[in-house]
């Protein structure tokens, strides 16, 4: 007498199939790296889109990514980058940030440490204008030095840039 069904052994694998974890979704160098959880990184998030794919895929995947920075209360630009298959957001994010992000979305195919010249871009670029993407607490006026006369622009540098009558 048999207790098993007949097809029981084959469809046994689909009761553990669940959604992508952090670690699935991966690249090589965020693997290797494994930046500490609490610190902010900049990373690159492959999303359903691309210019080979319709439009409406990247649109869905630009909302929903905007959506849940907004929800997470992170003011930052979505720098992209449309490639063929995918469309790439580079975010600053920390570890469990984005695991809130990819827990929130279903348009996260991978994700990476962004490439090391568009991280020092991005860091030279926060460093110039003083402000940090994902800084929520620390307001600018903080941020800033205090004026004081020797440090204001003079005023014919300020007008040089002006067409003279």
């Amino acid at each position: 007498m048999t207790t098993q069904r007949g097809n029981e052994r084959a469809v046994a694998p689909v009761g553990s199939i669940g959604l992508a974890e952090l670690e699935d979704l991966s690249g090589a160098q965020l693997r290797a790296e494994a930046p500490p959880a609490d610190r902010p990184c900049w990373f690159e998030i492959g999303c359903r889109g691309g210019y080979r794919n319709a439009l409406d895929d990247t649109n869905n995947s630009r909302a929903q990514i905007a959506r849940q920075l907004h929800r997470l209360g992170l003011s930052q630009n979505l720098d992209e980058f449309l490639g063929p298959e995918q469309v790439y957001f580079f975010l600053r994010l920390t570890r469990s940030q984005l695991d809130v992000l990819r827990k929130a979305t279903d348009c996260i195919y991978e994700v990476e440490l962004a490439p090391q010249p568009l991280r020092d871009l991005k860091l030279l670029n926060d460093l110039s204008t003083g402000t940090s993407p994902t800084s929520r607490s620390v307001s600018l006026r903080k941020m800033r030095r205090p004026s004081s006369s020797s440090t204001r622009a003079s005023p014919r540098a300020t007008h040089s840039s002006s067409p003279r009558s």
